[in-house]
């Protein structure tokens, strides 16, 4: 990044300071692998969870008639 995002004023620097992230280096990007390789069986059990159906309609079409 070429520059510093700037802080909220909702968030205290001591909270802002700890989530500190920095970029990854050209070796980190090197290495780095699919997280289906690294934790398969979380992966596959986020794969897994789906909505339910919904309960009800939550929208009702409605048309104006022209004049």
């Amino acid at each position: 990044m070429s520059e510093e995002p700037k802080k909220p004023d909702d968030i205290s620097q001591e909270d802002w300071d700890s989530v500190d992230v920095p970029e990854w280096t050209d070796e980190e990007i090197a290495n780095a692998r699919p997280a289906i390789e690294v934790l398969p069986e979380i992966v596959e059990e986020y794969r897994r969870r789906t909505r339910g159906q919904q309960k009800e309609p939550t929208k009702e079409q409605v048309s104006i008639p022209q004049p």
